[in-house]
């Protein structure tokens, strides 16, 4: 309820008899305002007590019990207070006291009937905006389902690449294999760190990726090399998770990279709101196995994170590039 809409049953039960009051009050000749001030008041307090119990019984009550319920009760008010004015209350000999009698309970009904329309409008107000609350919070749920299986994806996929590497280093007897583990040890412990947050800052996925370029060296050495051209005042700016990692390492999944054949990965800005990752383009003969983790994961949790354009991907005959929007901090 608005700040506004409390303040409507308070003005119903001051209107509704005060109208009823003034039309009377218009008939006389002479105004006793004390006696008209008390007999508003009354009925106004008396309007708002049946307002509360109304408003009671109708959040009490659900389904097919409400309205029969309020309509019985309000209709026991009205014959409670026609059968007290016309065998209770005290009345001058020779005067007809039937018809006031008649038309407080006709204006009696009327307002009671104004009463249950309101709140019963209330309640629908009220029920609908609870319903939307609930969808929201259901869609909301919802994408936090999908965004934290698609980050889910790319942890597995990053560790099952860095054991593979790990098992070559191994077998070709790579003198560089314990400092390869204590690297990825180092790495996999930022990947714990962050993986709770759907979004990280530009400055920690650049450090993040500083310690995963670090294991590809000792793994590529001249094969790779890597230039950076940062804008320090883009920094603060976000992006998911993990995102230049997965998009160097899909680099180098599907491309070639040898000693005679290096692979040039260039990490820049076109402008401060975008960062890219290019490579110069030579595919590999023999495609690798695809697990469905890469610019399509990333696409998604864009998406789900409302920039559906988030990703841009441009290729040449001689390079390729991704382009990722980066989110307002």
């Amino acid at each position: 309820m608005s700040r506004w809409e409390k303040y409507i049953p308070i003005a119903l039960c001051l209107l509704m008899p005060g109208v009823s009051i003034i039309n009377n009050v218009k008939e006389l000749e002479e105004i006793d305002w004390q006696v008209v001030l008390t007999r508003w008041f009354a009925f106004s307090t008396f309007l708002g007590v049946l307002w509360k119990l109304n408003e009671l019984i109708s959040q009490r009550l659900q389904g097919s019990k409400r309205w029969p319920s309020l309509i019985a009760f309000n209709l026991g008010i009205i014959v409670i207070f026609a059968v007290v004015q016309l065998n209770l209350l005290p009345r001058q000999p020779g005067t007809d006291y039937r018809f006031p009698v008649i038309l407080f309970t006709v204006r009696l009904t009327f307002a009671l009937a104004i009463l249950l329309a309101v709140i019963e409008s209330f309640r629908v107000v009220g029920e609908r905006a609870r319903l939307r609350e609930e969808n929201l919070s259901l869609q909301s749920e919802n994408l936090k389902a999908q965004f934290n299986q698609l980050k889910q994806q790319v942890n597995p996929h990053f560790l099952f690449n860095s054991l593979s590497t790990l098992r070559t280093m191994v077998r070709s007897n790579d003198e560089q294999s314990e400092a390869y583990v204590m690297a990825l040890s180092n790495v996999y412990r930022q990947i714990l760190t962050q993986r709770q947050s759907d979004t990280v800052f530009l400055k920690e996925e650049l450090t993040f990726l500083e310690s995963y370029l670090y294991l590809l060296r000792l793994r590529h050495e001249s094969a790779l090399s890597v230039a950076q051209e940062i804008n320090d005042a883009s920094l603060d700016f976000q992006l998911p998770g993990f995102a230049l990692q997965l998009l160097v390492e899909n680099s180098l999944k599907h491309n070639i990279a040898s000693e005679s054949r290096p692979l040039e990965l260039r990490i820049f800005q076109p402008d401060a709101e975008h960062i890219a990752v290019s490579n110069n383009y030579q595919p590999k003969v023999v495609k690798p196995e695809s697990f469905g983790v890469g610019i399509a994961n990333l696409k998604e949790r864009y998406r789900l994170l409302g920039s559906e354009g988030g990703v841009e991907v441009a290729q040449t005959e001689s390079e390729f590039t991704v382009t990722l929007a980066l989110l307002s901090p």
